[in-house]
């Protein structure tokens, strides 16, 4: 259980850093970058909303959510740097 739940605060600072970093957040995304079932990644994305309303805005049209002006990164620093080892560069 317990392994799950860092897994999961992984993701959730992954939300954080796409949103910072791309802007935008997906399921799709972050199928991309973890392998998880589509049901777990969409679970995240919610819990990230739950945990952080004000961070991000649905975008029904494209499946996604796009960051908000007033977000301030809480899980993670922002810095690029971070951005660069999720996405593996």
């Amino acid at each position: 259980m317990a392994q799950r739940t860092i897994q999961s605060e992984e993701r959730l600072r992954a939300i954080e850093l796409l949103l910072l970093w791309e802007g935008r957040v997906s399921r799709a995304r972050l199928l991309q970058l973890f392998d998880v079932h589509e049901t777990l990644a969409s679970r995240d994305i919610a819990a990230f909303r739950l945990r952080y309303p004000h961070a991000c805005v649905p975008v029904p049209n494209a499946k996604a959510y796009d960051r908000a002006r007033r977000m301030r990164p809480d899980l993670t620093v922002g810095l690029f740097s971070e951005y660069e080892r999720l996405i593996g560069a």
